[in-house]
């Protein structure tokens, strides 16, 4: 497996290229926060249905949340795209029973070295309407290896709405820091988007911030 090779100054660069292809594409992103404080470290599981998906992460991380990240990726994405690598992902090969055990050693590690690790837990883009989630096991052992780490649920909606151009809308939600199986997590995930995609259908922004 691949390992993340960060550098401060490609990470840098990343961000203003990030934030100025978002900006180009979508009228504006927008997020929701829990009232409960976040955390500064632990893993982060996230929907996904786009490509668009792995450059907010880096927004919502760099704007909010602030941990020193790390984002497990696909040995092909990683591949095709190794930039990421130097701005904090890491490899994940599911063809390969010895990678993926190195990856969620890998993930382990960072965790309890209270670094941020975000998880796309349905392994592949689905689309965004996809019920009931389903998530690879990966993400069960990494919460049963490090229990005392906050697992913190981060849903994306791409809406058009009454503009040329889409919009973003993130809610990201309460951390458990107490230990649920997978199935729990699959509810609570797909919950937080029903939320997210009903507030969005009766336009009620109000607890929503601008992010970008």
């Amino acid at each position: 497996m691949q390992q993340s090779e960060k550098k401060w100054w490609i990470e840098a660069g990343f961000k203003r290229i990030s934030r100025f292809l978002t900006k180009k594409e979508f009228r504006h992103v927008y997020i929701k926060l829990p009232e409960t404080p976040l955390p500064s470290y632990g893993l982060f599981l996230m929907n996904h249905s786009s490509w668009w998906d792995g450059l907010l992460v880096y927004l919502v991380n760099d704007k909010i949340l602030k941990t020193d990240g790390y984002i497990m990726i696909d040995q092909d994405g990683l591949d095709r795209f190794p930039v990421f690598r130097r701005v904090g992902g890491f490899s994940v090969d599911r063809s390969s029973l010895r990678h993926t055990k190195a990856s969620l050693t890998y993930a382990t590690e960072l965790l309890k070295n209270r670094k941020g690790v975000f998880l796309f837990p349905q392994g592949d883009e689905q689309h965004l309407e996809t019920r009931p989630l389903r998530f690879m096991k990966g993400a069960g052992v990494l919460m049963r290896r490090a229990p005392e780490v906050p697992v913190t649920p981060v849903v994306f909606y791409y809406s058009f709405g009454h503009h040329k151009k889409p919009e973003v809308y993130i809610q990201v939600g309460h951390p458990r820091q107490h230990v649920l199986n997978l199935e729990h997590w699959e509810r609570i995930v797909e919950k937080e988007l029903d939320d997210l995609k009903q507030h969005i259908i009766d336009e009620d922004f109000r607890t929503f911030d601008l992010l970008l």
